[in-house]
Parts: C-alpha cells; sequence; structure tokens
C-alpha cells in the first residue's frame, strides 16, 4: 500500500530476500561451471537441498501468518482466500498446516 510508513523491519526482509536471491543465483553458476560432472551433480544436489530447507521453513512462516491473520480478523476461509488472493483450499490448507506444525512445535509457526 503506497500510504503506508516504510518499516524498518520490512526494508531488512525485503534486503535479505534480495541477497538470497543473488547468491541463489551465483551458487547455480558456480555450479555450472564446475568441470567434474560428479562433482557439479554433487554439489548442484547439496544447492537444492540447502534452498529445499529455506523453502520450508518461508512455508512455515507464511502459514503461520495466514493463521494469525485468520484469528485475528476472524476470517472465515473464504474470506482470507480473498485477502490471501489464494482460492479457499489453499487459505485452508495453510492455515492447517500451521495449526499442525504448531502443535509439533515447529519454529516459525506459532498460529
Amino acid at each position: 500500500m503506497p500510504d503506508d510508513p516504510v518499516r524498518p523491519d520490512e526494508v531488512a526482509a525485503e534486503a535479505a530476500l534480495k541477497r538470497l536471491i543473488r547468491v541463489a543465483n551465483d551458487a547455480v553458476e558456480a555450479a555450472k561451471r564446475v568441470a567434474d560432472p560428479d562433482r557439479r551433480y554433487a554439489i548442484a544436489t547439496l544447492l537444492v537441498e540447502a534452498l529445499g530447507t529455506v523453502m520450508v521453513a518461508a512455508a512455515r512462516v507464511r502459514g503461520g501468518s495466514a493463521a494469525q491473520i485468520r484469528k485475528a480478523g476472524n476470517l472465515s476461509y473464504a474470506e482470507l482466500a480473498v485477502r490471501l488472493r489464494v482460492n479457499k483450499a489453499r487459505a485452508e490448507k495453510l492455515v492447517k498446516s500451521a495449526e499442525g506444525a504448531a502443535e509439533k512445535g515447529e519454529p516459525g509457526t506459532a498460529p
């Protein structure tokens, strides 16, 4: 929203995301330059695993945020879906995944 004040936490998050994208792209390009295909494969596998770990953590934050939005606004899944610009099934899955993860005590998931 254009009239919202700029928040330092959001600026920091956006800067970190830009750094992550740059570093991930650098890692991919570096992996492509590894001459030995066995080593290139091993390095690419490590990259996939590392990015997968980051993706899971980000998904947990996303789901937890969706659950917090729903709870704070006392929203139905249909209302949440509109707010998040996803379909109703996706909104419900985000919240239920976050609730399940929170029950297991996984970090970044408290609804």
